[in-house]
């Protein structure tokens, strides 16, 4: 997805339209937009939005955080994937990753199939849905 950070407005449309290409329902949201402000730089006040999501790093934080040795992975077209099988719900993902990408996510609901797994009230989820990425969209 392309953005234009001097045209947003933080109207999340974005967010919107990543769900549903994901095809995913209420709970986690796969890309944030972060609102940074307002703030006054010089005489003139800004406020600024900027939509965050996986960058699928060469050196993914998440993955050296990840106490699970196979949890979290590279896969073969360079996107990085939760195992939500083996997944603890922990959290160290979503305290290494410096794009704030990933969350965890306290709701029940599993009919998403996002990679996730519950660990008492808490599951961990991945932005990118590995059924998604397997089915080329």
């Amino acid at each position: 997805m392309v953005i234009d950070l001097d045209r947003c407005w933080g109207c999340k449309a974005c967010e919107v339209a990543c769900k549903q290409e994901l095809g995913l329902e209420a709970g986690p949201r796969p890309m944030k937009v972060v609102e940074i402000g307002p703030r006054m730089i010089g005489s003139v006040l800004h406020r600024d939005f900027v939509p965050t999501l996986c960058q699928h790093c060469d050196h993914a934080e998440c993955q050296a955080a990840c106490p699970v040795a196979e949890c979290i992975h590279r896969e073969k077209d360079g996107s990085v994937q939760i195992e939500g099988d083996l997944c603890t719900g922990c959290g160290s993902c979503v305290d290494a990753c410096p794009f704030g990408a990933l969350e965890i996510n306290a709701e029940e609901d599993r009919r998403s199939n996002a990679p996730s797994v519950m660990s008492g009230e808490r599951r961990a989820h991945c932005p990118v849905v590995p059924s998604t990425v397997s089915a080329g969209r």
